[in-house]
């Protein structure tokens, strides 16, 4: 890998970096100096096959491949350049590509990264498409000790979900072998919810998803972040959604992530082009 262009971003929290794969294809990458840790997201595929409708890959259908460990890995240490050193780093699998569909290699990476350097954080964003592959993936990176899931669910319903992201798994399901499989390799684990402007953002739609989620477990509250070509649209109602999850005894926390003015929110990256 070899980055080719960076852009920050204008309160500076945020660096997205252009980089070219051996076979000329372009994959971004994000730093962010996000308060008390750097944030490395990285992207472990060119392209998504996954197909979600609020995200720049899937919505232009635009997969090529899957990056390989040795890929993945010198994306990130290109990255490391850019990283403050004297915070903890957060090597986040939340760029381009579904991480379970790629597990092998992102697994071999992490645990290339966590012997480099250790002392580290990492993580993974994941819609799930096999619950099989996130139970192989966690026993292989068994001696990677800090680690976490973040379970993408974006709607309380099967039906709803299946509107934005084509996976058929019941999300009752889904959230149950979340639990089930992150409790048996003693992984933390929370669900992330974007916020659509009334699709899935309604009191309703806030007590549904409160009696799916157990009371322990953190719901992540995410803003979408514009992307071309995308219908869906930012709620307006973040401060209700929340404050009917609190009142019924959810564990929540609002997230908003960087980079949104040079493309660098989640949802924005793109990773699929070749150069000539």
């Amino acid at each position: 890998m070899e980055i080719i262009e960076k852009v920050k971003s204008a309160d500076k929290m945020a660096v997205k970096l252009l980089q070219k794969s051996k076979d000329g294809y372009l994959c971004e990458t994000v730093v962010v100096d996000y308060y008390n840790k750097n944030i490395i997201c990285f992207s472990c595929a060119l392209g998504c096959p996954v197909g979600c409708k609020m995200c720049y890959n899937g919505v232009y259908k635009n997969f090529i491949r899957n990056l390989n460990a040795d890929e993945i890995v010198a994306q990130i240490k290109n990255a490391m350049a850019f990283i403050d050193p004297k915070k903890v780093t957060l090597f986040s699998a939340m760029g381009v590509g579904e991480p379970l569909l790629n597990y092998e290699n992102v697994a071999k990476a992490f645990i290339a990264l966590n012997t480099e350097f250790s002392g580290n954080k990492f993580a993974m964003a994941t819609t799930l498409p096999s619950s099989k592959n996130l139970e192989e993936f966690l026993s292989m990176i068994r001696d990677v000790e800090k680690f976490k899931i973040m379970i993408s669910l974006h709607a309380p319903t099967t039906a709803l979900r299946y509107k934005i992201i084509p996976i058929k798994t019941a999300v009752k399901k889904l959230v149950n072998d979340s639990i089930k499989i992150s409790k048996k390799f003693n992984r933390e684990c929370e669900f992330n919810y974007l916020l659509f402007d009334k699709f899935n953002d309604s009191k309703e739609h806030a007590v549904k998803l409160a009696k799916l989620i157990p009371d322990e477990y953190v719901i992540k509250i995410n803003h979408f972040n514009h992307v071309q070509g995308v219908e869906l649209k930012p709620s307006t109602n973040y401060d209700g959604f929340i404050s009917t999850l609190k009142q019924l005894n959810k564990k929540v926390e609002e997230y908003s992530t960087n980079g949104e003015d040079i493309g660098a929110a989640c949802g924005q990256l793109c990773s699929n082009k070749k150069l000539d």
